[in-house]
């Protein structure tokens, strides 16, 4: 119901703070979010807003779709925002179009990865066959898609909403976060993407027997 709300949690589920969403995402509400490093930003039905980690608006653009369904931004500061069975667009901050990646996915969230070393930055989740949360990857200068993962490890799992990509969950690497849907419950999971590994190469000057 309206007003919809932005809820701020700790890392052990805690409510710290809540605000209002902007007044323009009345009805459904905010559908997805992400981080610039700057500015918070939250897709809905018609449009994407652009605010502060205070839930300030700073900015309101139209979006590609309607809904909105999915969006992320990339290391270059633009966006990408998917929709059920549609391309993955890529806009700039103001809603100009740059470019999209043609997709027949039924897109739930995406996230982009910059710590990947093969190009499929653009991680996509998908509601599956049987429902089943299955991630996908693609590469933005190809537009090259691959399957990735079945992520479900219950009967129940759904995808929900939601996906980011974060070094700062754990100290050894990139984690990936999503909402999934689990019967009656919903969950916010973390997986490993990768380990920071460190190898030392020792060259001994002598051994002694």
């Amino acid at each position: 119901r309206d007003p919809n709300f932005i809820y701020k949690l700790d890392r052990d589920g805690v409510l710290v703070e809540m605000f209002e969403q902007p007044e323009g995402s009345f009805g459904v509400g905010i559908q997805d979010m992400a981080w610039d490093g700057e500015y918070l930003y939250g897709s809905s039905n018609h449009n994407i807003f652009q605010m502060t980690l205070e839930g300030e608006l700073v900015s309101e653009f139209e979006g590609p779709y309607e809904p909105n369904q999915a969006i992320t931004a990339d290391n270059a500061g633009n966006l990408w925002v998917g929709t059920g069975g549609l391309p993955l667009v890529k806009i700039d901050i103001e809603g100009n179009v740059l470019g999209e990646i043609p997709c027949e996915l039924s897109i739930r969230a995406i996230a982009f990865y910059p710590g990947v070393e093969d190009g499929y930055s653009l991680l996509i989740m998908e509601r599956g066959i049987g429902d089943d949360p299955i991630l996908h990857s693609a590469n933005p200068e190809t537009g090259a898609i691959r399957y990735e993962r079945n992520m479900s490890e219950g009967d129940d799992e759904v995808p929900a909403a939601g996906l980011f990509a974060s070094r700062e969950v754990t100290n050894i690497g990139w984690s990936l976060i999503s909402i999934i849907n689990d019967g009656a419950s919903r969950l916010l999971k973390t997986w490993y993407l990768n380990f920071d590994v460190d190898w030392v190469e020792i060259e001994p000057i002598g051994l002694v027997f």
